[in-house]
């Protein structure tokens, strides 16, 4: 590529990633996850973090997989290392971001339609994004495997992966053990006041309106201060019934995931009713991937509740 063709591909990654994610980002931080981790502890790490590692850290990095329960902003993170490369511009890592949903047995299939350079063009580095190792299609869970053990000793490359968290645990064989797992932690309150300033809220009325509906320990999740920030916005308060709150942030879930199939929005509310918010993030995870499971869900959530109950 000339550094006229790298200075147009660049833009038009840019542009891509303003289109869809916007220009607003909150800085997260990162830790590395134990791989001998359970999937219940994930979630509670933020309490002892250190909270050091950053994207610049990640950016630093060979091999990454980025990981995360549900609407943790794992996307989003992927799509601001993609503009922070297209910034850069450099011919040494140019970004290559792409939706791992569409994935059906080749890599470069994928990047073909970017107009990007051919795998055998030495002469460009190609720091590859790779949202979602989660929603590949089973049946090409092997070919995705073979091809990215492959493609990790082509010179002039580098990797970021963002997974579920939960489906991480149990299909970690999808990815070389050189991958390094980092745990995307969750927001704070200054997080959450800065996001709200960011979209022209009054940050303390809007934290305070949080602390009265008693939702502060949801908010850790972007998604959530996301969902709440939308309803604020429309009335400048949220509903005085925490339950009411917590079964809209369900309908507002249930809504960002087309490829699932049909789930009653009542069993997730009794559900997320009998064992807290977090059954909404972490236990069902298996269900939010592509591939239909083996249960109902109303079976799995019944499993869980009487697990809960049992605890």
């Amino acid at each position: 590529m000339t550094p006229e063709e790298i200075q147009i591909y660049c833009r038009r990654v840019r542009d891509a990633v303003a289109n869809e994610h916007g220009t607003k980002f909150i800085e997260r931080h990162f830790q590395a996850a134990d791989n001998q981790l359970s999937v219940e502890e994930f979630p509670y790490c933020d309490l002892v973090a250190e909270r050091k590692a950053t994207l610049k850290t990640l950016l630093e990095k060979q091999h990454v997989v980025i990981l995360g329960e549900p609407g943790s902003g794992k996307s989003t993170l992927l799509w601001e290392a993609a503009r922070r490369l297209a910034e850069l511009a450099s011919e040494k890592q140019l970004p290559v971001p792409l939706h791992l949903r569409s994935y059906r047995g080749s890599l470069d299939a994928l990047a073909n339609a970017q107009d990007l350079p051919a795998a055998s063009d030495l002469n460009v580095g190609r720091f590859y994004l790779l949202d979602g190792l989660d929603e590949i299609p089973a049946q090409y869970h092997q070919q995705f495997a073979k091809e990215i053990a492959n493609r990790l000793s082509e010179p002039m490359t580098r990797w970021m992966v963002t997974v579920r968290q939960a489906f991480f645990t149990e299909h970690k064989e999808l990815l070389p053990p050189r991958f390094l797992p980092m745990l995307v932690l969750g927001f704070r309150e200054a997080d959450v006041l800065r996001y709200a300033a960011g979209i022209d809220l009054d940050s303390s009325r809007f934290w305070h309106a949080i602390e009265d509906a008693e939702l502060t320990d949801a908010t850790a999740n972007p998604f959530v201060v996301r969902v709440l920030a939308n309803l604020y916005q429309n009335g400048r308060k949220l509903n005085p019934k925490k339950s009411d709150n917590l079964c809209l942030l369900i309908d507002h879930l249930l809504a960002t995931r087309p490829n699932l199939p049909s789930i009653p929005a009542q069993v997730m509310h009794n559900a997320v009713g009998q064992t807290g918010l977090r059954f909404l993030f972490q236990i069902p995870l298996k269900h939010f991937a592509v591939n239909v499971p083996d249960l109902e869900f109303s079976e799995i959530a019944d499993k869980v509740i009487l697990d809960k109950c049992r605890d």
